[in-house]
């Protein structure tokens, strides 16, 4: 019989999130000397799960996270996990508009409503 204590013989238990996809926002982007001026993590992030709940994604999570690797100039870096589709990532520079960069990292603009003619 196995021991509840015994922390070889238990296995995580999976649990099911509250929403759907996560979103990444590098924090670290905005403390950077050659990143993005007057563009803050916590507003752009917001804005795109705004914008992704907007395109009938569903609840969204952002996370604020430190340095994702990518430290593209004067841009915050944002990466996504769609549901089904691989990881994306996306360089978001001041004057972007967060509707299309929710666009770019979910496909979901160039994805139009299904008509009764087309099905």
């Amino acid at each position: 019989m196995a021991d509840k204590d015994d922390p070889e013989s238990s296995t995580p238990k999976r649990i099911r999130p509250g929403w759907r996809t996560a979103i990444l926002v590098c924090k670290a982007c905005e403390k950077r000397r050659s990143g993005p001026r007057k563009t803050k993590a916590k507003e752009i992030g917001r804005a795109i799960a705004r914008a992704a709940r907007d395109s009938r994604l569903g609840k969204v999570r952002v996370v604020y996270t430190t340095c994702l690797g990518a430290c593209p100039k004067k841009a915050l870096t944002i990466a996504a996990t769609p549901p089904g589709q691989p990881a994306t990532m996306i360089a978001f520079r001041k004057g972007d508009e967060p509707a299309a960069a929710a666009a770019a990292l979910f496909a979901v603009a160039a994805r139009p409503d299904p008509s009764p003619e087309t099905l």
